[in-house]
């Protein structure tokens, strides 16, 4: 019971129902609205039912006009694109860790799309028919919409590795910006600015803490997966949401 209980939870972060992030800053004092920056009136990206067809990343890139950065730190990371290498390693290792009916959303994940930090939200709502609102709400919730965020540290190495994967434990990870992460002893399971489990979902790494585009690609991925129904065999019993 306490092993499903706590997949349950998990699940429900995943889907930004429940918000832990770092105290490397304060909320941030440099962001303004975007109607104090001069955001043009343009088409409004809402949610699609399950099962609608969606529109390509380069269909919806087409469709979203420049607006200028509010955050400007997220800058390095809004530039930084997942490469062809990193994401044939993303599929041969599954996409995630879930087991679900169909991860055909996760094969569209690409992570190719640059801007500013609302153009690549409102990229990722129109490429996976969520309302952009909801998309910029729960990366507010998250990290204030700080690609650089981490979150949910953790002290013992069992809560830190996967397998194989130990690049979250005990170490000192840089970001694209520069700025270098030290976590001795411990790590940071959550990253990005939609805070990923990266202890479960070890796939995305490195490009969800360098790649805006690729993190919320990733997220919303997983959000119209759970909307169309891959997520039915997880939630329908113990064993579908059992740990690897």
């Amino acid at each position: 019971m306490v092993v499903v209980l706590s997949r349950a939870l998990y699940a429900a972060v995943v889907l930004g129902a429940i918000s832990v992030i770092s105290a490397r800053s304060a909320a941030p004092s440099e962001f303004r609205p975007l109607a104090a920056v001069g955001h043009p009136s343009q088409a409004y990206f809402g949610s699609l039912p399950p099962g609608a067809p969606l529109p390509t990343g380069s269909q919806c890139a087409e469709d979203i006009s420049a607006t200028p950065e509010t955050v400007s730190g997220n800058i390095p990371f809004n530039r930084t694109m997942a490469t062809a290498a990193q994401l044939a390693e993303f599929a041969r290792n599954g996409y995630t860790f879930e087991r679900l009916l169909s991860k055909a959303q996760f094969s569209r994940i690409r992570g190719d799309y640059t801007g500013s930090t609302d153009m690549i939200i409102r990229w990722a709502a129109c490429k996976y028919g969520i309302d952009e609102n909801i998309v910029r709400g729960q990366a507010w919730q998250e990290s204030w919409w700080q690609q650089w965020r981490t979150g949910d540290r953790r002290e013992s190495r069992a809560q830190c590795v996967q397998g194989n994967f130990v690049a979250l434990w005990d170490t000192t990870v840089s970001l694209v910006d520069g700025a270098k992460v030290d976590c001795p002893k411990c790590c940071w399971t959550s990253w990005s600015a939609w805070q990923t489990k990266v202890r479960y979902e070890w796939m995305t790494w490195p490009m969800i803490k360098d790649s805006t585009s690729f993190a919320a690609d990733f997220h919303y991925a997983t959000t119209r997966s759970c909307v169309n129904g891959d997520w039915a065999t997880f939630f329908s019993s113990p064993a579908g949401m059992a740990r690897p």
